[in-house]
């Protein structure tokens, strides 16, 4: 394993690339910190004074929803176990509609900032310490996980420690987020999201092309089972199923999306409901 990792070396545009990310995250912080916005009030700084866009708020939510540790280990996941995960495109089927029609409602009509002030409306004060420490603790190990995993692929590439890479990054995203509010954040997931995309999409074209064109690659996933994904067993021991995925990542989505306090907070910047709901 060590010989096929010592082969991945980054060239001196893959740096420049990962350092203009850093200082282009950076100066939108700094941007919208000292020189667009005036944050006056709470609205202001959590929501965006409720006044950004439908598409903006959009490509947030979605980059959102994946860390770099998603882009290491699906392909992984997809090469050894087949594509069986791409079956959670279904529970959107379900998640889209409850988001709509039953959360959303709820949070325009009492005109919240964050899910625990409906817990503190809905019940009181203690449940909504008690839900908000749960959260806390649970977002330290998650975002421990989703910060160590790219900072050791990066720090393997380059001989860099992993701490400083991680401490780097993280200190970074802390910095543009504390200054600039949910703009700034909301308006870096936009440039990342552009980033991201834009190099698998390339990596899709590159190895489309150096594999012979995507019907060669199309049947070598099909000679090697990896399309076999419409597994309709009702047994609940198995690793992957339709059912499985299906309800699994429902209920997964829905806490991801329809009530995380990252989403929530995002579907409240915009000016209207009908807004979110697009």
């Amino acid at each position: 394993m060590s010989t096929i990792f010592s082969s991945f070396k980054l060239s001196w545009y893959d740096y420049v690339a990962f350092i203009a990310m850093l200082l282009v995250s950076a100066l939108i912080g700094i941007y919208f910190g000292f020189f667009k916005s005036r944050y006056n009030t709470i609205r202001e700084y959590l929501l965006g004074g409720r006044r950004m866009k439908v598409v903006p708020i959009a490509l947030s939510i979605a980059v959102s929803q994946f860390t770099g540790i998603t882009v290491i280990g699906v392909p992984a996941d997809v090469y050894t176990y087949g594509a069986t995960y791409w079956l959670m495109c279904f529970s959107l089927v379900f998640v889209v509609p409850l988001t709509i029609y039953v959360y959303l409602p709820v949070f325009y009509n009492l005109e919240l900032t964050s899910t625990y002030e409906y817990l503190e409306k809905r019940f009181d004060n203690r449940t909504k310490l008690l839900v908000s420490g749960f959260y806390v603790i649970c977002s330290d190990f998650f975002l421990a996980l989703a910060a160590y995993g790219p900072a050791l692929v990066f720090s393997t590439a380059t001989g860099i420690d992993v701490q400083i890479v991680s401490f780097v990054v993280c200190g970074i995203c802390v910095f543009y987020t504390a200054i600039g509010g949910l703009r700034t954040v909301i308006w870096t997931d936009v440039f990342q999201f552009v980033v991201i995309f834009g190099s698998l999409a390339s990596i899709f074209v590159i190895s489309v092309r150096e594999l012979g064109g995507f019907q060669t690659i199309w049947m070598k996933a099909v000679d090697g089972g990896r399309l076999e994904i419409f597994d309709f067993d009702l047994d609940p021991t198995k690793r992957d199923s339709f059912w499985i995925i299906l309800i699994g990542y429902t209920i997964q989505l829905l806490c991801q999306i329809s009530i995380n306090p990252v989403g929530v907070q995002k579907f409240m910047a915009v000016p209207t409901y009908k807004d979110a709901a697009w």
